[in-house]
């Protein structure tokens, strides 16, 4: 029997014949594991540096750039798929049956968080400090989030697969390129979905209080250590003077 009725395997052989019955011996592994690494601050670019940042890839979450708060978060997940199989071979009639032995999905996010070194106060730092922080932890509750649904998605997928078969032996890597394509697929869905999702829960963080606040605590704090740096800049020069 051919267990993937979802896929397209056009010019594949499935070997008509009543003699080979292709059944699973026991349900497939599934692992899906969200991994988050501590986060890395950089305090080295402009405020107009920061707006230039290209990522040059394409996040399932909202946009990293925070141009109006002087930061910027990189959050990309890394999503890595590894695929086992198991295969049954027939030599008699040059056929084989295949199926899932054990999928794992790892889920890594790497959080930087970039900030403004044209902001010297400490209050003003701090400030957007806590809120891309607020940004990268929507990014891992969603990712774990994610992860938990991914694997109840790929347990339903896979109860409808059943195992692959029998087809012609010589077509085994494209048979399996056809079953990890399913997996993607699946993946892919699942993705999509909840970036929808992680619009909208991002863009509370990025509500219009949140930039006013950030913006009221930066001017005011900036103009007092800008005002502090002249005088100590005044008192140094009054010293040097005396000192003469």
């Amino acid at each position: 029997m051919f267990g993937l009725d979802l896929m397209t395997v056009g010019g594949l052989l499935i070997l008509a014949t009543n003699s080979i019955q292709c059944t699973v011996p026991k349900a497939p592994q599934i692992v899906v594991n969200p991994v988050t690494h501590d986060i890395k601050y950089n305090y080295s670019y402009s405020s107009e540096e920061l707006s230039r940042v290209d990522t040059g890839s394409v996040s399932p979450y909202a946009p990293n750039v925070d141009a109006s708060t002087g930061g910027l978060r990189h959050d990309t997940p890394l999503i890595e798929t590894s695929l086992s199989w198991g295969v049954k071979t027939y030599r008699h009639a040059g056929a084989s049956c295949m199926w899932y032995d054990k999928i794992s999905v790892t889920i890594t996010l790497r959080p930087e968080i970039y900030v403004s070194k044209d902001y010297k106060s400490d209050s003003c730092r701090e400030a957007i400090l806590q809120h891309e922080e607020r940004h990268v932890q929507v990014d891992r509750i969603v990712m774990n989030r994610y992860a938990q649904e991914l694997g109840i998605a790929l347990q339903n997928k896979l109860k409808s697969v059943g195992a692959v078969g029998p087809y012609n032996e010589s077509r085994q890597d494209e048979m399996q390129a056809a079953m990890t394509q399913y997996i993607e697929d699946t993946i892919n869905a699942q993705e999509a979905k909840i970036q929808e999702e992680m619009k909208g829960l991002q863009a509370q963080v990025d509500s219009l209080s949140e930039y006013e606040t950030i913006s009221k605590i930066c001017h005011v704090s900036e103009r007092e250590e800008t005002q502090r740096r002249l005088d100590r800049a005044a008192r140094t020069e009054r010293n040097q003077l005396y000192n003469r």
